[in-house]
């Protein structure tokens, strides 16, 4: 099992990677502050959502 769960994390690093060499600065330039400060705030709630979830479900178990 441990092997399948180290293939997943591989699997998963590769495919952020992907995404990351794909993207191009100019478009994120273009694209405006307004969708950067909109992803910073979708990365903070989920990261606190994320963890208050956790936190949650470890009381409750």
């Amino acid at each position: 099992m441990d092997a399948v769960i180290r293939l997943d994390n591989l699997l998963l690093a590769m495919a952020m990677a992907a995404l990351g060499l794909g993207t191009q600065v100019g478009a994120i330039r273009q694209a405006g502050l307004k969708p950067i400060l909109l992803a910073g705030t979708l990365f903070a709630f989920l990261t606190v959502g994320g963890y208050g979830i956790n936190r949650l479900v470890m009381l409750v178990l």
